[in-house]
């Protein structure tokens, strides 16, 4: 998400390009599932960021977000049943006090 301002006048821009990184006056990144967002991430470049400009990118966000989501889910709508031989080993934690348990592939 970006924005551009001008005295009073604003427009949030969504774009996955990036061009709102060095064009606009606020870099809005945010990421999550349907359920929510589970991280935000901004840069701004001038003050006066309000509560009205917050809501409409936060709103936009989502539109954007579950646009993707979408997108997503039509090439693959759940995780596959297995793992690649060639995918990278990675370690499993089992939640047990005292007890450091890994697994790999």
């Amino acid at each position: 998400m970006g924005l551009v301002k001008e005295g009073d006048n604003y427009v949030v821009l969504s774009d996955i390009l990036g061009d709102e990184d060095h064009l606009g006056d606020m870099d809005f990144k945010v990421a999550g599932s349907r359920e929510g967002i589970s991280a935000l991430q901004m840069d701004i470049k001038i003050e006066g960021i309000t509560k009205e400009i917050m809501q409409v990118a936060l709103n936009q966000a989502k539109g954007a977000r579950l646009h993707i989501l979408g997108v997503m889910e039509q090439a693959i709508n759940a995780p596959r049943g297995d793992i690649s031989e060639f995918a990278p080993p990675y370690p499993y934690h089992q939640d047990q006090p005292g007890q450091d348990q890994r697994r790999y592939r």
